[in-house]
Formats: C-alpha cells, structure tokens, sequence
C-alpha cells in the first residue's frame, strides 16, 4: 500500500511538472506571436511572466528595445526615452537616450520653449548639431529682446552669438536704432 501511494504521488508530481511545462510552452509561443505582430508591450509582459524559461530574460528586453524604437518612430520622444534609459547598456540604449533629447529639445526650440530647448542643447554637448542649436536659442532670444524694446539686452546677447546668422548685421541696424531715437534721423 505504501509503495503504490508513494508511485501515485511521483505520478502525480510528474504530471504537474508535464502539463505546467506544457503551460509555459503555449505562452512562450504566444508572446513570440504577439512580438511577431507588433505588440511589443504585451510580449514583453508575457516574457516577463515567463521568467527564466528558454530566452524569456532577454526576449524581454529585445521587447522593451522594439517598443521604445516605434514610439520614437512615432514621434513620441518622451515615452521613448524613459524606456531606453531603463534599457541602460542593451543594444544602442544610450545613444537612443540622446537622440531623443535631441528630437524633443527640436520641438522645444519649435514651439518657442527657447530656455528649455537651450538647457538640453547645451547639455548635449557636441551631440549632433546641439552647439549650433545652442547658438540659435541665443539668437532667438536677443530677437525677443528686441521685439519687447530692450534694446541694450538685444546688442548683449546678439554680442555673445557675434558671427551666428546675421547677428553682427543685427547688432549694427540697433545701434543705428538707437542713434536715431536719441538724435532724430540722421542725414
């Protein structure tokens, strides 16, 4: 009696261990399929539920990666970014993460948010054009400067991108602004 209740329970153990085996094999390949299909969030998930059965582990990974290239793809630079950096060292995760800096301080600079734009341009060192683009947040803001009738700030900041644009020519239809104001037109 001992030995057939101890052949049932190996059994049992046996079976459990098959049909869960079995389990994790139908997941494994649906989370291949909703990969296949685009749904990189949702297979990634499934890996992760996976946890170390065949290549799960970095099958989560490669999700996150195709994830995040489509919503940069999709323009969508913020939700991007926040995936590449939490990807750390995984394929070109850190470039990733600047490139998407890149894009976003771009529609910063874009929509008039120049101080923003500037702060991640300059931050981004010699990453892409970002020197440039520095130079051109500069640019903008001593034309703000000017169009709100601060002259003597304009001819500052215009000074500090000297050689940018047409910064220099600005500089000079200021001053003569200026002299005009004070002493009336000029024959």
């Amino acid at each position: 009696m001992r030995k057939r209740f101890a052949h049932i329970i190996v059994l049992l153990i046996v079976s459990v261990m098959l049909l869960s085996s079995c389990g994790k094999e139908s997941d494994y390949k649906d989370a291949v399929s909703l990969f296949e299909n685009g749904n990189y969030h949702d297979a990634s998930i499934k890996f992760t539920e996976l946890g170390d059965y065949k290549n799960s582990t970095e099958m989560v990974k490669t999700c996150r990666y195709a994830e995040a290239k489509s919503l940069f793809d999709a323009k969508q630079y913020e939700d991007a970014r926040k995936i590449f950096f939490d990807l750390g060292d995984y394929e070109l995760s850190k470039e990733m993460v600047k490139n998407c800096r890149y894009e976003e301080a771009k529609i910063l600079l874009d929509t008039g948010k120049l101080e923003d734009a500037r702060k991640i341009f300059f931050d981004l060192g010699d990453y892409e054009q970002s020197s440039e683009y520095v130079k051109e947040c500069d640019y903008r803001v001593a034309l703000e400067l000017y169009d709100a009738g601060n002259l003597e700030a304009a001819i500052d900041a215009l000074q500090k991108v000297s050689g940018y644009n047409d910064a220099d020519k600005k500089i000079e239809e200021i001053k003569d602004e200026q002299i005009h104001q004070l002493y009336g037109p000029v024959f």
